[in-house]
């Protein structure tokens, strides 16, 4: 088979016009690991999509392989998981769904697995013991009635040891769970909950998903539903009360995340400000990979329709041994590694770079989660860097997973810095349609104050007491921005006294009407 990847610029023409130069490039698919990075050329070759849309769904994949199992310690009191949110835009027919097919098989495969084992072997004992206890339950009831003294102390003692023992049965009759689809929030918890706190949440037409985290699904969508996402994020406790069901308590929370879904409905998340600036959509790695359908020719229809062993077995494999290493121990204590000092570094570097350009308004919940973000890439490029491959026979291979032994050093951190930036510059892009319904909504209030003050405003007057605007440099932006379209101009005001003139702006005759 070749090895040929179709990038995004073979694709497609580009349908809003961009220079060639302005695309972003394809994924830095060598910043992976050679198990990651195989299969993701692999998928990007059968499929013929970008590197991009196959790169983030096999990490999504990686990632929930890991679950809560192992954590990164960055500085003392301070540890962070491997759990990534990652939505993935795709245009119908672009190769979306086969992609993601391909990229979450294997981890598909282990929860078929465990289901199916679990309804041949598990449930029918769980069943027998369920009646079992139910009936000594019945029997000591009607015992009650007449007991008094100390055989009444006995009976409610056998009473309350068979209300624990059916508790117990009823969470462990539901089976293990790897991954859930189309769930509302109040049965998510619930099967966190019954799944040692550990999920993983992936939708291949996530609009559903989407509705009901927007409160559309099942309401007007006045209130968004994403508090059970915005704390498994990062492992916070959580608990839920609903009139007609038991409560559900979670101490430590952890989802990850895939959701791949549509143009339309991404930009309906980004003109969310309860999404934005609540904190839910920074919590993404999120891109748009340009994927467009492909022209058919008689040589590839012909040509084979599954992944080549040497790339799809490996990385079943690996993920195989993440998940029962790490993924379903994950009701003990998850292991912890160090950062080696080269990597603390680049950590510290490039939080404080954001610290020194950090900036209220509309992009800071965003840039507050990268340094974050890319902690948690590393640790799963870690996991997969340090996976010892074996070939045991034709086509049939085995993992071992040592990421537990190893600290996390300087070069896996370079690299997931790299992947980070790649999210972020698309980041950027879908953060469009949000900046222009932001703008459009400062200029309606600016304008405003502007009619009402002919004597002009300045920029302290946008951003004193939050009236359009929260910092200094927002609001020199803001009217920079609107003198360059033609809707204010600007003219020295000189102040009574001997103070110095300042600038003051306002609104462009043609725009006033006159």
């Amino acid at each position: 088979m070749s090895t040929r990847v179709y990038s995004a610029t073979e694709r497609a023409a580009d349908s809003d016009g961009a220079r060639e130069e302005e695309k972003i490039p394809d994924f830095p698919v060598e910043c992976l690991s050679p198990v990651l990075e195989k299969q993701v050329r692999a998928i990007a070759e059968l499929c013929r999509v970008p590197l991009g849309m196959a790169a983030p769904m096999v990490l999504a994949t990686a990632s929930a392989s890991i679950g809560r199992g192992l954590r990164v310690r960055s500085r003392p009191g301070l540890t962070t998981p491997a759990n990534l949110y990652i939505l993935v835009c795709k245009t119908s027919g672009s190769g979306g769904s086969v992609t993601f097919r391909h990229a979450t098989a294997p981890f598909v495969g282990i929860q078929k697995t465990l289901r199916r084992e679990f309804e041949e072997n598990e449930k029918p004992r769980l069943d027998a013991e369920h009646i079992d206890i139910s009936q000594q339950l019945d029997e000591a009831k009607r015992s009650l009635k007449g007991a008094a003294g100390g055989e009444r102390d006995e009976i409610l003692n056998r009473l309350t040891r068979c209300n624990q023992k059916l508790a117990e049965l009823d969470k462990r009759r539901s089976g293990k769970l790897l991954f859930a689809t189309d769930v509302t929030p109040e049965k998510l918890a619930e099967m966190l909950a019954h799944n040692g706190e550990t999920l993983a949440h992936f939708d291949s037409d996530a609009a559903d998903a989407l509705g009901i985290i927007l409160g559309t699904r099942y309401g007007d969508g006045a209130h968004a539903q994403d508090s059970l996402w915005l704390k498994s994020y990062t492992g916070e406790p959580h608990a839920i009360f609903r009139k007609n069901s038991e409560a559900v308590h979670l101490d430590a929370p952890c989802l990850a995340v895939l959701f791949v879904t549509t143009p339309d409905k991404v930009q309906e998340l980004y003109r969310t400000p309860r999404l934005t600036a609540g904190g839910l959509l920074p919590r993404f790695l999120a891109c748009d990979p340009d994927a467009r359908p492909m022209p058919l020719d008689l040589e590839r229809i012909e040509s084979p329709t599954f992944l080549p062993t040497h790339a799809a077995q490996p990385y079943e494999a690996a993920i195989f041994s993440a998940v029962n290493l790490y993924r379903l121990s994950s009701n003990d204590e998850p292991d912890e590694i160090e950062v080696t000092p080269d990597a603390l570094r680049l950590i510290i570097d490039d939080w404080n770079r954001f610290c020194a350009h950090a900036k209220a308004g509309a992009d800071a919940p965003f840039e507050a989660r990268h340094t974050e973000n890319a902690i948690r890439l590393a640790l799963v490029l870690h996991v997969f860097r340090h996976c010892e491959i074996e070939q045991r026979g034709a086509g049939t291979y085995g993992a071992r997973m040592h990421g537990h032994e190893h600290d996390l050093d300087a070069e896996t951190m370079r690299s997931a810095l790299c992947v980070r930036d790649w999210f972020n510059a698309h980041q950027e892009r879908l953060r469009a349609p949000e900046r222009v319904a932001a703008d459009d909504s400062a200029w309606e209030r600016a304008e405003a104050v502007m009619r009402s003050t002919p004597a002009g405003i300045t920029a302290r007057d946008l951003y004193n007491g939050g009236r359009v605007c929260h910092d200094a440099t927002t609001a020199r932006r803001l009217l920079a921005q609107w003198q360059e379209q033609g809707r204010v101009v600007s003219f020295e005001r000189k102040p009574e006294g001997a103070g110095r003139p300042t600038t003051a702006y306002k609104i462009a005759p043609k725009v006033r009407g006159l």
